[in-house]
């Protein structure tokens, strides 16, 4: 019996990651076999990105929006995002795609929104596989530091442009549920 219940969940697994990644098209480098494929790949989109066409998306959000919460996006609905508030304007960004039951890709950064301009720009963002095994336990492997991007707010949700991979592509995150117990850190 347990091994037909672990059989059927790798089976959705699989399923999930096939439909997931076509729809949101969460680069996490399961496609390319080489680091040349790579190189050229961000060259590509280097290109053919306009930047200023990505800013003139984002929209002022209303007046009663609160960034801080937990996201989906309903492009794949498999990956997640949660940006808790770390001061006034300054808030934390995790998001989150399980590539299987025992691996997670994880990107995290911060940034200051801007109401005004309905944008939370980054620096130094972080893009870890944290993976779990019987034998060796939890381990984490980090695969940059030094990403850049911005999250965006448009249609009543957020969208993910991400400077190094463009791994939001086609993601549209929207709120889920606020953040409970959530306590903000004064600087003094």
């Amino acid at each position: 019996m347990k091994k037909t219940i672990v059989v059927l969940i790798a089976v959705m697994t699989i399923t999930a990651m096939t439909v997931g990644l076509s729809a949101c098209r969460l680069n996490i480098g399961l496609g390319d076999k080489t680091e040349e494929k790579t190189e050229q790949k961000q060259e590509e989109q280097k290109e053919t990105k306009d930047p200023v066409q990505d800013v003139l998306k984002a929209v002022v959000p209303p007046e009663d929006f609160e960034l801080a919460g937990e996201y989906q996006d309903e492009t794949s609905q498999r990956a997640s995002m949660t940006i808790t508030p770390e001061g006034e304007d300054h808030y934390q960004v995790e998001i989150s795609w399980g590539d299987s039951a025992s691996e997670t890709t994880v990107w995290t950064f911060e940034g200051d929104f801007d109401y005004a301009g309905g944008m939370l720009s980054y620096k130094k963002g972080r893009k870890v596989i944290d993976s779990f095994s019987e034998s060796e336990g939890e381990k984490e492997k980090v695969l940059y530091k030094d990403g850049t991007g911005a999250l965006l707010y448009y249609e009543e949700g957020l969208h993910w442009q991400d400077d190094k991979e463009d791994a939001g592509k086609d993601c549209h995150f929207v709120k889920t549920g606020d953040l409970d117990n959530v306590v903000i850190e004064d600087e003094q």
